[in-house]
């Protein structure tokens, strides 16, 4: 039987109700791709922060994980040697494109978050270590194909207070 949301509401600042019928505990739940708690429950209360629009899934628990995922990529790559910073670009439309400049604090390990990422794309990247003198080093590739869950459409909300009601439109 499948899963279905039968409910959603707010219990709290920043925190929401989801509650669901059908399919066969243990349940996993998902937010933006990543699994972020199990139940035996038909209901799960979030977080949710102002203007958040996070896409919380519930499935069955021996179910797989969604194929989808948060539309950004986290790049990570190993210190260089005598590196003091690293440049960090992305080929938009054929062209390198700067995006960023992080320095090495000395860790085995560095990150940079992209942007919003367009989804069903190859999106290619490229990290340069810089010394102190300026001097580049040869630049790492790192490319991925996005796979996400389309946008959420753009709604606005109103609250009735007399009838009690809520309406979503198309914004």
């Amino acid at each position: 039987m499948a899963i279905e949301i039968v409910n959603s509401e707010p219990v709290g600042p920043g925190r929401w109700r989801l509650a669901w019928n059908g399919g066969t505990p243990p349940y996993a739940i998902y937010r933006d791709g990543a699994k972020i708690g199990a139940t035996r429950e038909t209901a799960w209360v979030f977080a949710l922060a102002p203007g958040e629009r996070p896409v919380i899934e519930v499935l069955e628990d021996s179910a797989e994980a969604p194929p989808a995922r948060p539309g950004r990529f986290l790049l990570t790559w190993h210190r260089v040697s005598g590196a003091e910073r690293y440049r960090i670009e992305e080929k938009v439309s054929g062209t390198w494109t700067f995006r960023r400049e992080v320095r090495d604090e000395g860790l085995e390990y560095l990150t940079y978050r992209t942007r919003w990422l367009e989804d069903d794309t190859t999106h290619e990247f490229r990290v340069m270590a810089i010394d102190a003198a300026g001097n580049q080093g040869t630049a790492l590739a790192l490319s991925g194909l996005m796979i996400r869950y389309p946008d959420p459409p753009p709604v606005s909300y109103s609250y009735d207070d007399q009838a009690g009601e809520v309406t979503v439109s198309a914004a």
